[in-house]
């Protein structure tokens, strides 16, 4: 097969692109969109059998680079995806059509959304961008650190108003207040701070280097637990239903099972592969992990972790959000 030619009409042997027809609305229901890295695009999966991928959105940007952080509104059927080496944000629709985009300060490594119609960014560089999620304008910046604190990941407790975000290379979690935009607390952490998740009032923090889960109060930075998880917690889920936390151990391929509340590890699962991210679904009964290395997404049981079912993907996922579409 020869290469593919873009119509144009100084170039007499271009052919016109057939139409398309613009991909149907998904279904209600509940979905993973997974992240693949190398293949520059986001596999859609329902989180139900028999789990096939539904949909393939890609992602293109003018220097065609590969995206890191995503974010997904179900509610509005939006994409939110970063371009750290553009320092660039995309908001994409469902059917892939790009709706709107922002140049950001900073490498971009995480995004989140809070209920205030807001898309946080947090730039590897220290700090926490506020954008409108509907048109990406920016509408505030808070500095979390200086430029070598490695902003890693950020989630937010919209019930506290507060975002977090972890500080890898500083060994802290910053907190910033989502109504006027400030710091209200910087936490120490254990080594390489990395995955976060909030619940209940409690920030939960995988520090890969230091092979550890920790939670913090979110009202006073007091510490409730530090305890040894398995190789390298590189991402975390938390079952609010359940007070638990599942915990994927990237270097260990193995995922952790543990009581919200104590920190006491109630089972260890393993894979047999890395585990750069996990995701429980929105009924909190499968969890959903990356299995970048065979192009795959895995779904186990959330409570037993046995195995329901290998979906393959895109080229190498490492990103999952799960998410529930009305």
């Amino acid at each position: 097969m020869g290469p593919d030619r873009t119509p144009d009409s100084g170039d007499p042997a271009a052919v016109s692109a057939p139409p398309t027809t613009p991909p149907a609305p998904l279904a209600a229901g509940d979905y993973v969109f997974t992240l693949n890295r190398f293949g520059r695009d986001v596999s859609v999966i329902p989180a139900r059998a028999p789990f096939r991928e539904e949909r393939r959105i890609a992602l293109r940007t003018p220097r065609g680079s590969r995206p890191q952080g995503m974010a997904v509104d179900g509610a509005s059927g939006t994409l939110y995806v970063s371009f750290p080496d553009e320092n660039l944000v995309v908001a994409y629709g469902f059917n892939g059509a790009e709706r709107a985009r922002a140049v950001v300060n900073g490498w971009v490594s995480s995004l989140a959304l809070d209920h205030g119609r807001r898309l946080l960014a947090a730039p590897y560089g220290g700090g926490v961008e506020f954008l409108d999620a509907v048109t990406l304008r920016p509408r505030a910046r808070v500095a979390t650190g200086s430029a070598r604190v490695g902003a890693y990941d950020v989630a937010i407790d919209a019930a506290a108003g507060v975002a977090a975000v972890s500080h890898s290379l500083s060994d802290e979690i910053a907190l910033v207040s989502l109504d006027d935009f400030r710091v209200t607390a910087r936490i120490p952490t254990d080594a390489y701070p990395a995955g976060l998740r909030v619940s209940g009032g409690t920030v939960y923090v995988s520090a890969r280097d230091a092979d550890r889960l920790a939670a913090f109060r979110i009202s006073d930075g007091s510490r409730l637990f530090s305890v040894a998880t398995g190789n390298g917690p590189n991402s975390l889920d938390v079952d609010a239903a359940s007070n638990r936390v599942l915990v994927g151990n990237d270097l260990g391929g193995e995922v952790s099972l543990l009581d919200g509340g104590t920190g006491a590890e109630l089972a260890r699962w393993s894979l047999g592969h890395a585990i750069p991210d996990v995701a429980l679904d929105p009924t909190g009964v499968l969890l959903f992990v990356c299995d970048s290395g065979s192009d795959r997404v895995d779904a186990l049981d959330a409570a037993t972790g046995a195995r329901v079912a290998s979906i393959p993907s895109g080229d190498f996922p490492v990103l999952l959000r799960a998410v529930r579409i009305p």
